[in-house]
């Protein structure tokens, strides 16, 4: 697998945990240009909550996407070993809504037995869990593969959601501008907005240089059975919502391979042996590294920003 970060010590915490939280990413007046630059659309299909990637007009969502690509990549690209920018949106939840994100695993973007695919999730105001925080399952990318992508390839997961959310789910809470960087194949999931504000909130996906971007898919017909795999450009996510509205077969894209699947729900008892097994002690043993690893990541990036984000990833 690619390394991600250039710093060893995050690189360690994304290892153990799939995330690592990066206080004060973006600074006051970043936030507030980005606030200023986001337009609610006409076409609003989900009052609740509204992603700018899923609305019809192709303008609209390039006029959105450059500002974030522009202001968040060349800082991604400070943290991270050799990456891309590959896609970005902003991600809205209206007040006092039951816009609940439910949990899940974001599509994959690449060959994850290869490589890791990260996105950035930065709210553009303080979050906590009345108005749309992030939750996270740690380590979850780690548990086993999984192929996602389109309406109908099942989650593995999806048996077993009320359980994870009952025993597993840490919240971040993040401040304006703070960033949580994740692991495409991380469990998260991003509460209801119950205030009387709207939730602001970006996300960028980056993917290593050398990776190619793809796409599964599986039709209604062949559910459970083989998952296509697909060569994508960088447009393919622009253009989704509307080549393949309902999850239409990708006939413009150029098929690379075919993967053998059957799909089998986890249970209960299957998720909490899986999770014992491949993170709880691998998340123990994390917690009590090196002093001296940690002073030197401190000198590295200065002791104020150093303290905040070795907090941030080792107190749950």
């Amino acid at each position: 697998m690619n390394r991600v970060f250039t710093n060893d010590l995050l690189q360690g915490q994304f290892e153990t945990d799939g995330y690592v939280v990066i206080p004060q990413f973006l600074n006051t007046e970043e936030v507030q240009n980005l606030l200023s630059v986001y337009q609610k659309p006409v076409d609003n299909i989900n009052g609740k909550f509204h992603r700018t990637l899923q609305f019809q007009s192709v303008a609209y969502k390039k006029d959105l996407s450059i500002p974030v690509k522009e202001l968040v990549t060349p800082k991604a690209l400070s943290l991270l070993e050799d990456y891309r920018y590959l896609l970005s949106s902003f991600m809205v939840k209206e007040p006092k809504a039951d816009n609940a994100f439910e949990l899940h695993q974001n599509w994959n973007f690449v060959e994850e037995d290869k490589f890791h695919s990260v996105v950035f999730w930065i709210p553009l105001v303080d979050t906590d869990a009345d108005n749309g925080a992030m939750y996270v399952v740690k380590g979850s990318n780690r548990l086993l593969p999984t192929y996602r992508g389109g309406p109908n390839i099942p989650s593995v997961f999806e048996a077993v959601i009320p359980y994870i959310k009952e025993h597993y789910l840490t919240i971040v809470p993040l401040k304006a501008g703070d960033a949580i960087i994740f692991d495409d194949a991380l469990l998260h999931y991003t509460s209801a907005n119950l205030s009387s504000s709207t939730r602001y909130a970006i996300a960028q996906v980056m993917i290593p240089k050398t990776a190619r971007p793809i796409h599964y898919y599986q039709s209604a017909e062949n559910a459970g059975k083989n998952i296509e795999v697909f060569e994508i450009d960088d447009d393919f996510y622009l253009y989704y919502y509307n080549r393949y509205p309902l999850g239409n077969y990708p006939s413009d894209c150029r098929q690379i391979g075919i993967v053998p699947y059957s799909h089998n729900a986890l249970t209960n008892n299957q998720f909490e042996a899986l999770y014992r097994k491949k993170i709880a002690s691998a998340v123990e043993t994390k917690k009590n590294e090196p002093i001296e690893k940690v002073k030197r990541f401190l000198a590295n990036v200065g002791h104020k920003v150093g303290i905040s984000i070795f907090n941030s990833t080792h107190i749950s």
